[in-house]
């Protein structure tokens, strides 16, 4: 791994500010976009607060902190494709690298970090439109979320280039995956099948339900599976 390399060299060598740098910048992208996000999610659009001035400079700030560490990262990544290209000289190896699943990841990461960071500084410093508010901060909070996936799940493919262990592990949690994803696809089906039928069952009684309680039959029926028997874990009120 790259530590071991680092250890070979007695921390003299080239890679250890490198790593160090890399570190940072995704400590620095972790950290900012949490900030960002909690501050932008309690008044989304900057008209409705009445501290404007201070939420302007707050959203700078975290804004650009976040996009140079962005930054970085880009440069860093491609810098890692075209080594890879020059030393694979354009071949299948080298779309087969950057056809990775690590890579996707990254690429992902970067591309709705930065997106997101921008859509967030746009609203948070008054560039938002007010017409269809609800709508819109909905589905900023849907991608922020997966956005933040990406963060994180990218990290964790960063460290395992860093250390041994992480790197055995999630070799041993990939096998395990691979292993298992017909089982997966064989409780999947039976899933959706026991939930249709129960479905079909529940409609009519569900419809004409003096209770007013309709069973989202999908959720009571995964965790029927996992041995849950509360029949009201899962009700809702029709609107």
């Amino acid at each position: 791994t790259v530590w071991e390399c680092i250890c070979r060299e007695n921390f003299a060598g080239r890679l250890l500010p490198w790593v160090v740098a890399d570190f940072v910048a995704r400590a620095v992208l972790v950290v900012t976009f949490h900030a960002y996000t909690r501050h932008f999610l309690q008044t989304p659009f900057a008209s409705d607060d009445s501290n404007g001035d201070d939420r302007k400079m707050m959203c700078n700030v975290l804004f650009n902190v976040g996009a140079v560490a962005v930054l970085y990262l880009w440069i860093r990544e491609m810098n890692y494709c075209a080594t890879v290209f020059k030393i694979t000289s354009a071949t299948s190896y080298f779309w087969r690298f950057v056809g990775g699943f690590w890579h996707v990841v990254d690429f992902g990461m970067l591309s709705s970090s930065f997106g997101m960071l921008l859509w967030m500084h746009l609203h948070g410093s008054g560039g938002g439109s007010g017409k269809g508010r609800g709508l819109e901060v909905e589905m900023g909070r849907k991608l922020l979320g997966v956005t933040t996936i990406l963060i994180w799940v990218e990290l964790l493919g960063w460290m395992r280039l860093v250390n041994w262990d992480i790197a055995f592990f999630m070799g041993i949690l990939g096998k395990v995956l691979k292993d298992i994803r017909y089982y997966m696809v064989i409780i999947a089906i039976f899933i959706l099948s026991s939930s249709q039928l129960f479905q079909i069952f529940e409609s009519q009684s569900c419809s004409t339900s003096s209770s007013s309680e309709c069973i989202n039959i999908y959720l009571q029926t995964y965790s029927t599976f996992l041995g849950s028997f509360d029949m009201l874990e899962y009700t809702t009120n029709p609107s």
